[in-house]
């Protein structure tokens, strides 16, 4: 009973991990499958860049206002997506190799060597 529960804690937390990891590749470059199909999605980081790397690259004004907006809103989203990619890689990940290590899985090549 405590093995099975133990093994539905560690697939629920895994299950946890990767949705977060999509939701920030999400964030930053979009719905995989809708890019696909060229499909419209909500501004990602990558697409406001780009907005404003085209706009300036083509331009010999120089930035207008709306590249600085464009900008502000992909440095905004950027932070966001940073802040929770911290989170993921220096308290997330390290607290499931712990709870995987303390349940008895085998030691994989890149993780701590056993005490």
């Amino acid at each position: 009973d405590r093995a099975l529960d133990n093994a539905i804690q560690l697939t629920d937390d895994w299950q946890a991990i990767r949705a977060e990891a999509y939701a920030l590749d999400e964030l930053l470059n979009g719905n995989p499958a809708r890019n696909v199909i060229a499909e419209r999605t909500l501004p990602t980081v990558r697409s406001r860049l780009g907005s404003v790397l085209t706009g300036i690259g083509n331009s010999t004004y120089g930035p207008t206002g709306t590249h600085r907006e464009q900008l502000q809103f992909a440095e905004e989203m950027h932070e966001e997506v940073r802040e929770r990619l911290v989170t993921l890689m220096d308290e997330t990940v390290p607290a499931y190799e712990r709870l995987l290590a303390n349940s008895g899985a085998p030691w994989v090549p890149g993780s701590p060597l056993p005490e």
